[in-house]
């Protein structure tokens, strides 16, 4: 896809590290028939996703500000949606917010990434073209060259290393609100947890012990088209969306674990602790039945350099900096 087109020219948000228009369609509905249920039809899905600096509002104005028409053409092809709607107020509609995501890296802003991008271009191009004086350095006048060489190059203006932005107070004071709630509401829940825990440990075993297998087989022709599509630049987007096994006990089990995933990546797990993965959010669908998982990874190039960095970054990427719309698609 040209990410400098006429429709949305994403290339013009400085804020912005990823977006994609994603058409949704799930292929495990027929799954339910194993527990005597009848297969529901469901429409295909245009989900919009952006993954942001900042805050996903305030990013989502300048979307529609600079790329309003192009977003208007693009969802026109959706139910419920004319040229006379409110596109901002039906895309905060249509929102479907992640009950887990996972950062890579909280608070590697797109403006460090581009400007660490440069520092990578120029080491790399001044080491070449000085190879054979640098190779007899010791490492410490070694490391002295290099940094002689940025502040030449950042003096000259050839060089951009911008100094960290303060994290907004109220970020902070919402982060620390999330640290703490969530042991404090299990806390002051423990009494009825440890009451019920009998009761849902003998159930979530027993359907453990009697659910049906559901193993289909691989598509081979399906697989190698979608492998057809990888590697093609830095980054390979992963998308899938599948049916829950039905009843409140998997439903409250799969709550619980994407809860306690989303809390542990936000405010346990290093930075880069998952490699190559860069943003990676779960999202239920309006009745909870379906998940989708949409992921952004690496590959190895740009893994090479990300590898050269300046200071740790402030915490501040937007709170789940993922900007998400999911409508229905109008099959006419």
């Amino acid at each position: 896809m040209n990410s400098d087109n006429e429709l949305i020219p994403f290339t013009e948000f400085d804020t912005l590290h990823f977006a994609r228009f994603i058409i949704l369609d799930d292929k495990t509905t027929e799954d339910v028939r194993v527990y005597g249920l009848a297969p529901r039809q469901y429409p295909l899905y245009l989900a919009f996703l952006g993954d942001v600096d900042g805050d996903a509002n305030a990013f989502l104005g300048k979307l529609i500000k600079r790329a309003g028409k192009g977003l208007a053409r693009i969802f026109s092809c959706c139910q419920g949606f004319s040229s006379s709607s409110d596109l901002l107020a039906w895309m905060r509609q249509h929102n479907a917010p992640a009950i887990a995501a996972y950062v890579n890296w909280r608070g590697r802003t797109v403006r460090q990434i581009r400007e660490e991008a440069a520092l990578y271009e120029a080491l790399e191009n001044y080491i070449e073209k000085n190879a054979a004086v640098l190779r007899d350095l010791a490492p410490q006048e070694l490391h002295a060259k290099l940094q002689s060489f940025v502040e030449s190059e950042k003096s000259e203006g050839r060089l951009t290393l911008s100094g960290e932005s303060p994290t907004p107070v109220g970020w902070q004071i919402k982060n620390l609100l999330h640290l703490l709630g969530m042991p404090l509401v299990v806390l002051i829940a423990s009494p009825l947890l440890i009451l019920v825990a009998p009761f849902y440990v003998f159930a979530l075993r027993r359907l453990e012990k009697t659910d049906p297998e559901v193993c289909p087989t691989v598509d081979q022709k399906h697989s190698e088209n979608l492998s057809r599509f990888e590697d093609h630049d830095v980054t390979n987007q992963f998308s899938a969306m599948g049916s829950l096994k039905p009843g409140l006990v998997r439903l409250l089990t799969a709550i619980f674990v994407l809860k306690t995933v989303n809390y542990g990546a936000r405010h346990i797990t290093r930075p880069g602790t998952l490699g190559r993965i860069r943003f990676r959010p779960e999202c239920f669908f309006q009745q909870r039945d379906r998940l989708s998982q949409n992921e952004l990874a690496g590959n190895g190039w740009l893994h090479r350099r990300a590898q050269v960095q300046r200071v740790p970054p402030s915490p501040y990427i937007a709170d789940a900096s993922m900007v998400q719309s999911l409508s229905r698609l109008d099959r006419g």
